[in-house]
């Protein structure tokens, strides 16, 4: 007899038995508000007609029209068998949850019964989103968290008045990044909908001009003809498309099989484990509601900045807690909080951890917020070079000396020009570019004078090995690293002109073009002893490379080279490279008539004699 086991009520079913039962299905508050965009609803709508369309030639074959959603993993909430939290699969729930809202709404709206009768299929559809009892509703199949809640019922309402559900969501005015997402979903659904019922979802296949220039009367028609075939998609949808229904009786099964999906490839969050466990440690229930509704601004001023989630938590862990930084992994990410949080107040303080490292890190995510001049040409290059590394320590220097103090900003310099010289010339191994990162980062947390962290940094510099590899191995990529470069011997060379500021301003270009065309081969070996070298390996090397305004690259094209060199405008003004007031093409390009693989190794090698100044760690200027 087979042993029953914590996984024993796990089974794939179709939409159709999950919906249809009278059971209540709640987002709780420590969840992720909705976030799926229009992107992700327009993948699901696509299998959804793919799967109808195969559906209406093959209905006979109903094994081979099944469609599985994916995952999704219930727990129990308190001591009711028919009340679940969605641990997994709110995304996907909430929005079909949407569509069918949508098919009642067009139902509701656009066909015409008798005076006490719904259309045909509203019925069947609101045992989908509404349970019932004695034959009366007795509330929302599904609720969405404190955040989204408000919102989706609005749309799972439906008020009968002259004004469209439509018109009420796009007038609908959102708090949330999450409301705006759920209100363009609406209103996408809908008009995906409309396009079918106008074409009888396919059958009828109608241009979108012809539509546009249709009466009203002749699109009523075609509504009212489709309300059939609309019914027939909605069925379909509910009766063969299935989920995997993982459903338990305790959360750390839940979060154990939520866990083993995120290694599986699913696109999991250990936030949203790590958010459970330390809203559960405050019993206070508007406390924990206070804190769920701070930890979301928190990641959606993250994650709007374009860094995930879980990268921040360990970015913030690994500047604080050195007992175990050298642990700390995505894998184990969600054990090491749970072993440090374990009461009330050490929960509210790593929430204001958190609060106080977004605020600064946002900044470099997104350097044009950044509020120091003097070293906001190092934040861009951060992110110019991927120097994720360097982020750390300088995490841990913003705590400890803030922005403005003249230790931060020497500090910031040198680990830039220390990460450009060890990681990206060099080429070390990212393992020992993190042993030396982290022990910085514990030398300022437990400050240390601020000449033993340099020194520590300068410990690790071989200035013979970064020439040599600068100048004889060094091909500046991607195209951020080669802007970086070019723009700190640009600053190095001088300018008293304002075209270098800012750094975005500036347009990579390539003298020698990356597609070379015929009038570049002239002449081009001309006095070049290297006859083995074909001319498309110069195109990348940093001796071909500049920096000029969008302005002038845009009109220069891949002219030859004194067509770019002496360009003239429409208006008689120059626009080619004598436009530029940049000295790196004022004295490295300008000053040639002729553009060969001569000058061009030539011109690299008088770069490699700046490089030697430039990343110098005792030079900070």
């Amino acid at each position: 007899m087979a042993v029953e086991h914590k996984f024993s009520n796990t089974s794939a079913v179709s939409i159709e038995d999950l919906l249809r039962s009278n059971t209540r299905f709640t987002v709780p508050k420590f969840q992720r508000n909705y976030s799926w965009d229009v992107d992700k609803a327009e993948n699901l709508w696509s299998d959804m007609m793919e799967n109808f369309n195969i559906f209406k030639k093959n209905y006979e074959k109903i094994r081979e029209i099944q469609y599985l959603l994916g995952p999704v993993v219930l727990v129990k909430d308190g001591d009711k068998d028919d009340e679940y939290l969605v641990i997994d699969g709110q995304q996907r729930l909430s929005t079909l949850t949407m569509l069918f809202c949508v098919a009642r709404d067009i139902l509701l709206e656009n066909v015409k019964t008798g005076a006490n009768t719904k259309p045909k299929g509203v019925e069947e559809i609101m045992t989908l989103i509404q349970n019932t009892r004695m034959g009366k509703r007795t509330g929302w199949k599904l609720q969405l968290n404190d955040t989204d809640k408000d919102l989706f019922e609005k749309i799972q309402e439906f008020e009968d008045d002259p004004q469209s559900q439509l018109e009420r969501m796009k007038k609908q005015k959102t708090k949330t990044k999450s409301e705006k997402q759920l209100k363009n979903n609406y209103i996408f659904l809908h008009e995906k909908i409309m396009e079918c019922m106008y074409t009888k979802f396919g059958d009828n296949p109608l241009k979108p001009d012809s539509i546009k220039t249709m009466s009203d009367r002749k699109k009523q028609k075609l509504i009212t003809d489709s309300i059939d075939i609309l019914n027939y998609f909605v069925k379909h949808i509910v009766e063969n498309n299935f989920v995997v229904k993982i459903m338990v009786s305790d959360d750390t099964t839940a979060y154990q099989i939520f866990e083993t999906l995120n290694e599986r490839g699913q696109t999991l969050s250990k936030s949203n484990l790590i958010k459970n466990h330390i809203l559960n440690q405050v019993k206070n229930k508007d406390r924990q509601q206070d804190l769920s509704k701070k930890w979301n601004t928190i990641f959606d001023e993250v994650i709007g900045q374009g860094q995930r989630d879980d990268e921040f938590i360990m970015e913030s862990l690994r500047s604080r807690d050195f007992n175990t930084a050298s642990k700390i992994s995505l894998k184990n990410l969600y054990k090491i909080i749970k072993t440090k949080i374990k009461d009330q107040r050490s929960c509210i303080r790593y929430i204001e951890e958190l609060e106080r490292d977004a605020e600064f890190l946002t900044t470099l995510n997104e350097p044009k917020i950044y509020d120091d001049d003097k070293t906001k040409d190092d934040i861009y290059a951060i992110k110019a070079l991927d120097a994720k590394f360097i982020r750390t320590p300088i995490l841990a220097a913003y705590r400890r000396w803030g922005i403005n103090k003249k230790e931060y900003r020497e500090l910031v310099k040198i680990l830039v020009k220390f990460f450009f010289k060890y990681r990206v010339v060099r080429q070390m191994h990212p393992g020992d570019v993190e042993r030396v990162v982290m022990k910085i980062t514990k030398m300022i947390v437990d400050k240390k004078p601020f000449k033993a962290i340099i020194g520590e940094l300068k410990k690790n510099d071989d200035h013979e090995d970064f020439n040599y590899n600068f100048k004889k191995k060094f091909v500046p990529s991607p195209a951020n690293a080669a802007k970086y470069v070019l723009y700190q011997i640009t600053m190095h060379l001088g300018t008293p002109h304002d075209d270098v500021r800012p750094i975005e301003g500036l347009t990579l270009e390539h003298i020698l073009p990356q597609k070379t065309q015929e009038w570049n081969k002239k002449g081009f070996f001309e006095g070049y002893n290297k006859t083995d070298k074909k001319i498309d390996e110069f195109v990348p090397y940093l001796g071909n490379m500049t920096l000029l305004k969008h302005a002038i690259n845009t009109k220069i094209k891949n002219f030859p080279f004194k067509d770019k060199k002496y360009n003239i405008d429409s208006d008689g003004k120059r626009a080619g490279y004598l436009a530029s007031q940049l000295k790196i093409n004022t004295k490295t390009v300008c000053n040639h008539e002729q553009w060969n693989a001569k000058i061009i190794e030539a011109r690299g090698s008088k770069f490699a004699e700046y490089a030697d100044k430039i990343w110098d760690l005792d030079s900070n200027k």
